[in-house]
């Protein structure tokens, strides 16, 4: 049901920019056409940029409209048009990155990453097994088994202090040893004891 809120003497301040009647169109409409534009969009945040684009449209052409109804029409027109544009953006957005992802998932790419990961954890491992006995012992333990400091302590007759103290030690000579190559020493600090054996 249309209900129509502005009189002929109205009709006639909006086509002439009246302020005061541009406001009580807005009020009016503004709700239902948000409302609309929300359950085409999906989005609250979008609605609300579309909505007020259209009132700004009708505003600026204010002087083209010979009844509220064509107003109405307008709002809606517009409406619906930007949102089916936001949709196909959005879809378009949708399939880049459905796009990338396949990408990323190539063979190729994923061999070339692998590679290079096992080429860093291949250099540690050899960098590890020149390290001093115990301090050798206490990074295998605590890197490769992946146990606690006070377990490795109990297992090796050790102070807990001392088991930290030859952790850092070990750390230091590595990233001593690799100190000009950044991407060694940012994988001495992830735990890669499952890609090493």
């Amino acid at each position: 049901m249309n209900i129509e809120i502005l009189n002929s003497k109205e009709i006639s301040d909006f086509k002439q920019g009246d302020e005061r009647i541009f406001k009580k169109v807005f009020d009016h409409y503004y709700p239902a056409l948000l409302l609309f534009v929300a359950k085409l969009t999906g989005s609250r945040e979008e609605a609300e940029d579309i909505s007020l684009r259209a009132f700004q449209a009708l505003f600026n052409r204010c002087h083209a409209f010979e009844t509220e109804i064509n107003m109405k029409a307008f709002l809606y027109i517009c409406g619906r048009n930007s949102s089916l544009n936001y949709i196909k953006s959005e879809q378009h957005k949708r399939e880049q990155l459905r796009q990338f992802a396949t990408r990323m998932a190539d063979d190729t790419l994923l061999e070339f990453e692998f590679g290079i990961k096992q080429g860093v954890v291949a250099a540690i491992y050899n960098a590890i097994e020149e390290l001093p006995e115990e301090c050798r012992k206490v990074f295998k333990k605590l890197y490769f088994e992946e146990k606690a400091p006070a377990e490795i302590a109990e297992e090796l007759h050790l102070k807990v202090s001392t088991v930290y103290n030859q952790k850092s030690r070990a750390l230091n000579a590595l990233r001593m040893k690799f100190s000009e190559n950044a991407m060694v020493v940012f994988w001495l600090l992830l735990p890669f004891s499952h890609s090493m054996h």
